[in-house]
């Protein structure tokens, strides 16, 4: 289990990595476009690239946040519970969103394989765009897999006190 662990750490530590370029590459483009307004004409295409991405930055931290136990959690009156019934109702609870990623995960892959077929193209640059959607399935395919983890670590019963799981530090 731990081999699994690491590698799925190591997955979603390189996604966390490339979404910090995309980050870094949108604030640059968006401040050379601000720069470009005073002297001449503006990038074409800006709001297009930008907003690919921010979708991949945003898609690419789901596992990194999930393994840092990152999204909301509310454990007000959970934490009150038996261990045991906090470990079954975690591992609904992961159960069921794997479930709706993959079926989001899966639905994004149909969607950008139609957008391959069909040829579509950005409307201002003439890119395809099927590859960005590619990217968005991959980074819930970062998620999904660290929700397996998560499944696993509760069903065999590493986390002691039963409750929301401790945040791991994973090493970049």
């Amino acid at each position: 289990m731990s081999y699994i662990r690491k590698y799925v750490a190591k997955f979603n530590s390189l996604m966390l990595y490339v979404a910090g370029v995309a980050i870094v590459l949108c604030m640059l483009l968006i401040v050379g476009n601000a720069i470009m307004r005073l002297f001449t004409s503006p990038f074409t295409g800006t709001p297009e690239v930008a907003g690919w991405l921010t979708a991949i930055a945003i898609s690419f931290v789901l596992g990194y946040t999930q393994s840092q136990k990152g999204h909301v959690y509310i454990d007000i009156a959970f934490e009150k519970f038996p261990p045991m019934i906090q470990r079954v109702v975690n591992v609904f609870g992961y159960t069921v969103s794997l479930v709706f990623f993959l079926i989001v995960t899966y639905q994004l892959l149909d969607y950008s394989q139609s957008m391959k077929n069909n040829g579509t193209l950005s409307q201002t640059m003439d890119v395809a765009i099927y590859p960005f959607i590619f990217m968005v399935a991959l980074g819930f395919i970062g998620l999904a897999v660290q929700l397996v983890v998560d499944i696993l670590d509760n069903v065999s019963s590493r986390n002691t006190d039963g409750g929301a799981p401790e945040k791991k530090e994973v090493k970049l």
